[in-house]
């Protein structure tokens, strides 16, 4: 299904079809979240799980409440117990806006993230800390950027995340939606990266008219 941006774009992106998507209205994503949680697992899993449950539910709910917070467009994510370890990601766009008189070039853009990656230890040297220009078959000219961040989020623990992150501007404005994924799971890192970047490689921009 395609989404309209502020501007003069539709996008659509296309998720495994493990993945759920979250409505982020807060009359609706606490409710829903759990019941895509729990969608699939036996009751004797919902039972003998329940404490991990408990805990992927709350923090889904909080980065849902936090990317609703920052005008989120989409929120989906991903929740399965194997081998008795819980596997969680989730995925959101975002859309920024520049400043007036603020330039965006993409090229110096990226040096910064790379400059700044160059002073992080973790994932030094692997997939899960690179910075990179590239075209995206179905959207054009992006920057894309991994990293593994150490991220607090209200009533949570500090926790590490392996990120990936894809910037694309929106030519002609002044737009430029961000694809956001991120997994706690860093010993599956590599993996999920993986995922990760086939999931915003699918991103797909049309442009359209004011009044279309």
């Amino acid at each position: 299904m395609s989404q309209r941006t502020a501007e003069a774009y539709r996008f659509s992106i296309a998720y495994p079809t493990s993945w759920w998507k979250v409505d982020l209205h807060p009359r609706v994503r606490d409710a829903e979240i759990r019941r895509r949680l729990v969608e699939g697992l036996s009751d004797r899993e919902r039972t003998e799980r329940a404490e991990l449950i408990r805990d992927a539910v709350r923090a889904a709910r909080t980065w849902a409440a936090a990317c609703y917070e920052q005008g989120a467009l989409q929120f989906h994510g991903f929740f399965d117990i194997i081998d008795g370890v819980p596997l969680t990601a989730v995925t959101m766009i975002l859309r920024y806006v520049l400043p007036e008189g603020e330039e965006l070039d993409l090229s110096d853009l990226m040096v910064g993230f790379a400059l700044r990656n160059a002073e992080l230890v973790l994932g030094k040297g692997t997939a899960a800390n690179r910075t990179e220009l590239l075209d995206l078959p179905h959207a054009g000219p992006a920057g894309r950027f991994t990293s593994i961040e150490e991220v607090e989020l209200q009533d949570l623990p500090p926790r590490r995340f392996s990120v990936m992150s894809t910037l694309v501007p929106l030519a002609g404005t002044r737009e430029v939606l961000i694809v956001t994924s991120l997994t706690p799971n860093l010993e599956y890192a590599e993996h999920f990266l993986l995922l990760f970047e086939q999931i915003a490689d699918t991103l797909t921009l049309e442009r359209v008219t004011v009044d279309a």
